[in-house]
């Protein structure tokens, strides 16, 4: 076990030189310690021991002034982050799928793996990951799938808005809102907003999209996404963003009485479907989209660079409003507040099954996409691998005490049970596959022997977490 001063290993070697950390100890002054079985030799694979589980819950100090960190070590923060937060979200949901995103392995006979992933056209991309696991593809509760997912999301908006553009259309952007109070529970909300059943026609966008006003509408498609932040007054917000496309006269203009009669019928179908009236001057906004692709009106321009793409598929990187928070921020108050993670989990209920981004019918085909759903762009691979380390491909390590080898997906409970995920990314990162077999030996060693250093005594026995699935633990 790491000794409690030492400096986290993510820190550059430049880091380490200008703070002088107190860790640089003799080799006689550090403790001694015996161990039970031999470590198997790794050629070329430096001895550095298995960060402490204090050191891994605890935030990076602070750089010297002057000092910035590395691109590879934002990517790392950010890395721990989502696992940290994807570890919370599991913990709170052990029924749904985000309980074994990026933890149980895919298939039996698909090796779990360490690839390295890049792109040929840009060497920057590469990074370090786990394949032969399953993914969620969950846009509402994963913090692991959801960047993903909204990347590719983002990517196929701006192509619809530049297509749309190229065709001479008007780009509208449309924010349907309701009345709300601290009362209503997220549920009721979304059943009268987006119906129920199959078909979903009882809700008030399926009344509105059904009204003579919505039909009568010269438009030639329209993206729809729903998004829900929780406010300390008013309870759950759940509201639509719309992108459409309006057909223009003659004079390059777009009927302005159609967008009056629209505000109408949505006030009429949130009536009719149990919603509380909304306000015609709140209720219904709508802006048009600039040549830049940038969002108008004080709503989005509240997010500074924030333009249409990423408000119609990055709502998970947002910041509720003053006393309002999104669904991110109530997880990652969770930690330490009983109702954050209530509020997530009542969240996380409402929103199962619900699709984030609807296009119309037949659009993605007109515009040349491909219809893929948010599972397979999360399973979705680099253009180039390169296999680092695999899990159950490698030779088992050296037989323990009692005679049993460590081989095969118990490595990987092994790297789970000490949420050392991003720990593991870093040893194949820096020494390759000899290196992450030398840590998980580490791990096996530490966990045998407890985290208190030896007093010279035999280490006690302790049985290896083989038989059970692995806990989910808050560090990475």
């Amino acid at each position: 076990m790491k000794l409690r001063n030492l400096a986290p290993p993510s820190l550059s070697a430049s880091y380490l030189e200008q703070a002088a950390p107190a860790c640089a100890l003799e080799p006689s002054a550090a403790p001694k310690r015996r161990r039970s079985a031999q470590a198997p030799e790794c050629v070329g694979a430096p001895r550095i021991s298995p960060p402490s589980r204090y050191i891994a819950n605890s935030p990076r100090p602070p750089l010297p002034e002057g000092l910035k960190p590395t691109p590879i070590e934002e990517q790392d923060d950010a890395r721990a982050s989502r696992y940290r937060l994807q570890n919370q979200a599991a913990r709170l949901l052990l029924d749904m799928r985000v309980a074994h995103c990026c933890r149980t392995i895919q298939k039996r006979d698909n090796p779990i793996q360490i690839r390295k992933r890049f792109d040929v056209q840009d060497v920057a991309t590469t990074r370090y990951s786990f394949a032969g696991l399953q993914t969620c593809g969950s846009v509402h509760v994963c913090p692991h799938c959801a960047p993903y997912v909204a990347k590719t999301r983002q990517a196929e908006v701006e192509h619809l808005i530049r297509y749309w553009k190229e065709q001479g259309l008007v780009v509208l952007f449309l924010t349907l809102t309701h009345p709300h109070t601290e009362d209503m529970p997220l549920r009721w909300q979304l059943d009268r907003l987006l119906g129920t059943g199959k078909r979903r026609r009882g809700g008030a966008i399926a009344r509105f999209t059904r009204s003579k006003a919505w039909r009568r509408l010269d438009r030639a498609g329209y993206v729809r996404r729903i998004e829900v932040t929780r406010g300390q007054r008013n309870g759950w917000h759940p509201h639509t963003h719309w992108l459409i496309a309006v057909r223009t006269r003659a004079d390059g203009t777009f009927d302005l009485n159609a967008f009056d009669a629209l505000n109408e019928a949505w006030v009429h179908s949130c009536e009719n479907a149990g919603l509380p009236r909304p306000s015609y001057n709140r209720g219904f906004v709508y802006e048009e989209v600039g040549d830049d692709a940038k969002a108008m009106g004080d709503y989005v321009a509240k997010m500074g660079t924030w333009d249409v793409s990423h408000e119609m598929t990055l709502s998970h990187l947002k910041k509720g409003k003053i006393k309002s928070r999104s669904p991110w921020q109530l997880l990652r108050d969770s930690f330490d507040d009983k109702q954050s993670s209530d509020l997530f989990v009542e969240y996380a209920k409402a929103t199962k099954g619900v699709r984030s981004l609807i296009w119309s019918r037949g659009l993605k085909d007109e515009c040349g996409l491909d219809d893929l759903t948010d599972l397979e762009v999360s399973q979705e691979r680099a253009s180039v691998e390169e296999v680092v380390y695999s899990f159950t491909d490698e030779k088992p390590l050296q037989k323990i005490d009692d005679g049993r080898a460590i081989k095969g997906v118990q490595k990987f409970n092994m790297i789970l049970a000490r949420g050392s995920r991003l720990e593991a990314l870093k040893r194949a990162r820096s020494g390759g596959g000899a290196a992450v077999d030398r840590y998980i030996w580490d791990l096996i060693l530490e966990y045998r022997a407890g985290y208190e250093p030896f007093d010279g005594s035999d280490p006690p026995v302790r049985p290896l977490p083989w038989t059970q699935p692995a806990k989910i633990r808050l560090d990475s």
